[in-house]
């Protein structure tokens, strides 16, 4: 799926580029949905796609 910011049914956050500059990470929260937990995402520079990483995460960052 091709990221979208304007995307009123979530809210993003925490976004951190990969080492290289060739991926980001960021935590996802979908609005409007009682208990939905946050989710850590992996957007792709190169292709625009992004794909859900983990579910019940947040706060992601790169390790050294």
């Amino acid at each position: 799926m091709k990221f979208n910011k304007d995307d009123p049914q979530y809210t993003y956050g925490s976004f951190h580029w990969d080492s290289r500059g060739r991926n980001i990470v960021f935590q996802r929260f979908e609005l409007d949905v009682p208990f939905a937990k946050p989710e850590i995402m992996l957007w792709h520079a190169e292709t625009g796609e992004i794909q859900s990483v983990v579910q019940d995460a947040s706060l992601p960052n790169w390790l050294p």
